[in-house]
């Protein structure tokens, strides 16, 4: 996005992810996307699907659809953007984007009080691992195993103070400031939550066959699930969370960073090249280098 408000594109545009639809092939070098000309953009969330956030709370959808990651309410081919039905609200937003699912945050309360989604955290599209955090995973059928078309409120967060979300390519983390914490050991969704002295909780779910989830074992979780951090030797709160495609990274307000998950190409930067691990471990690397932002592909890091 340029100063003057101009978007501009390329690469790989198959799916017409890219908001060019006059064609279908790669863009071969930055032009602008025309269908986004009169928009006041301010943040885009990309993937083989695409969200445009817009300065008046408006958000456009296009890209691919097949299990209905644009939370259009349907699986069709997008030919255009499309304006949502969720995101004529009137309401701040945030989201976050999977492979083939999203997550949505809203940031204030609903010019209408009546939508339902004042301060909450939905989730839709594919959940054959449980990465919408409904609490069950959705049955594959032809390839796909769609969980919802449409943002579906995630209970579990209902009227707490999430303060991060973030979603890697099948997997998904939720953090709860402390004050909404049932620090007593309540147990919500059958999982026990001990915060009595920690500023947040960090829960996890989804797609964990690589321990990418950090929770000390390969198994998938469809509820979200408590990950007490300070198990494995961590002091300080996280501050920002990324996902890579089968690892995760914690930032944390020392500014250390914490990596689990898959390392078939040494993305863990813990010096060597294979394995994974089942829980987070400290980039000793990184370490007093006084890290401020991390960003990831799908396995790779840069920081």
């Amino acid at each position: 996005v340029l100063f003057n408000g101009t978007v501009l594109a390329w690469g790989r545009n198959d799916f017409k992810q890219l908001g060019i639809f006059s064609t279908d092939q790669p863009i071969q070098k930055p032009s602008e996307v025309e269908s986004l000309r009169s928009k006041s953009v301010l943040d885009i969330v990309t993937n083989e699907h695409t969200f445009v956030l817009c300065q008046d709370s408006e958000v456009l959808a296009f890209g691919l659809n097949k299990s209905g990651q644009l939370g259009l309410g349907h699986t069709s081919k997008v030919t255009r953007p499309e304006v949502p039905e969720w995101s004529k609200q009137g309401m701040r937003m945030s989201i976050t984007s999977g492979a083939f699912h999203a997550i949505l945050l809203t940031k204030m309360p609903c010019i209408s009080a009546s939508s339902g989604l004042s301060r909450s955290v939905w989730s839709w599209g594919y959940n054959k691992h449980g990465e919408l955090g409904l609490g069950w995973k959705s049955l594959e059928i032809n390839k796909m195993a769609i969980g919802s078309k449409v943002p579906v409120p995630i209970a579990f967060l209902k009227g707490l103070d999430v303060s991060i979300f973030e979603c890697g390519w099948y997997h998904s983390f939720a953090v709860i400031n402390r004050r909404d914490i049932y620090g007593d050991g309540t147990k919500i969704f059958g999982a026990p939550v001990f915060a009595q002295d920690s500023e947040q909780a960090i829960f996890a779910f989804g797609y964990n066959r690589q321990g990418q989830l950090g929770l000390g074992h390969t198994v998938d979780q469809e509820k979200l699930t408590f990950l007490d951090a300070r198990m494995w030797g961590m002091k300080f709160s996280v501050k920002r969370i990324f996902c890579a495609g089968l690892s995760t990274y914690f930032l944390c307000t020392d500014n250390s960073v914490w990596s689990m998950g898959s390392n078939g190409k040494g993305q863990l930067g813990c010096g060597k090249i294979g394995g994974k691990s089942k829980s987070p471990m400290l980039v000793e690397k990184l370490s007093f280098k006084g890290v401020v932002h991390m960003s990831c592909g799908y396995d790779h890091c840069f920081a």
